[in-house]
């Protein structure tokens, strides 16, 4: 059988069943080896202050630093909660079919020995048709109103923790700032898998975390 007809029926079976029914697929330890499940997600990041709460002595009013600038670019992000692997573009000035068609791209070039599957919200550029007729790639969307149920966002709760309560020079900085933070992660996949692979996933994907 050729290659786009199985990753074509791999799409149309996930996108049919129920997510308990999608995960039980995937509990063969031969079966994890050949699939790779991310879930992924965008991030717009800018000028604009972040502001978090913090720590102030008691009887003193806590004064932030505050920002009003509207430069914006976006991060992609795509974790793995089952190794704490992670594939990261930055610097897109844009969220759309092709900036995500490239992003895709990249996941493809730095894991190109497994079906990727990639589960992410019900955003209208993640339909494009060019996207679900990618080699290597089967695309699942969470359900409506699912976004807690996507670990890529706590991962970005941490980017923001990053960048919260500052002033940046200009948009190159505050990306250089998370350039940086996500090369911490990328290199601390327990790390990583701690955040992530959250308790659900371990008993739909049948695995004792650690």
């Amino acid at each position: 059988m050729g290659g786009s007809k199985v990753f074509k029926k791999v799409g149309q079976f996930l996108s049919k069943k129920t997510y308990d029914n999608y995960y039980e697929q995937f509990t063969n330890p031969m079966i994890l080896k050949k699939y790779k499940i991310w879930f992924a997600d965008e991030l717009r990041f800018g000028l604009m202050t972040n502001e978090k709460r913090s720590w102030n002595k008691v009887g003193e009013k806590t004064r932030l630093p505050n920002q009003l600038e509207y430069a914006n670019r976006y991060l992609y992000s795509a974790v793995s909660p089952v190794d704490g692997d992670s594939v990261h573009v930055i610097g897109f000035s844009d969220a759309n079919a092709k900036t995500t068609d490239l992003f895709l791209d990249e996941l493809n070039k730095q894991f190109p020995n497994t079906i990727n599957i990639v589960i992410w919200d019900n955003a209208p550029f993640h339909k494009s048709k060019i996207l679900h007729s990618k080699e290597n790639i089967s695309i699942s969307t969470l359900p409506s109103y699912g976004q807690e149920l996507n670990p890529t966002e706590r991962f970005f709760g941490e980017m923001r923790k990053a960048t919260a309560n500052k002033i940046h020079k200009d948009i190159n900085a505050i990306e250089k700032l998370l350039h940086d933070e996500i090369l911490v992660w990328i290199n601390d996949k327990d790390r990583t898998k701690g955040l992530i692979f959250w308790d659900y996933m371990k008993k739909q994907l049948n695995i004792i975390g650690s």
